[in-house]
């Protein structure tokens, strides 16, 4: 009975904290908004996803913190830019977001 008990327990943890890793990964871009103009030479890119987990802005690759946040800073020049912000997880769910922003 008690073997039972510890077979079930162990396999609801072990399915607990597994599931995470086959739901799509959050991506929340606060920064900067699509269809954005600014200026300058540098881009700051701010956001949240899942701790600790490998961000992309067009090839630049970053990770987010302990609580989920990234910042990233990139150098930019002036024109018409569209940054294809990608997370992806352990098995390759990937969340894209894309801004569209103007560089004056």
């Amino acid at each position: 009975m008690a073997v039972a008990f510890l077979v079930i327990v162990g396999s609801a943890y072990i399915l607990f904290h597994s599931s995470s890793i086959f739901v799509i990964p959050g991506l929340e871009v606060d920064e900067p908004e699509d269809g954005a103009h600014i200026s300058g030479s540098e881009i700051d890119i701010r956001g949240a996803t899942e701790p600790k987990t490998r961000v992309t802005i067009n090839g630049y690759e970053a990770y987010s913190d302990d609580k989920g946040l990234f910042l990233v800073s990139l150098p930019i020049g002036q024109g018409y830019h569209i940054l294809d912000i990608r997370v992806k997880n352990r098995i390759g769910k990937e969340t894209r977001v894309v801004r569209r922003i103007v560089v004056e």
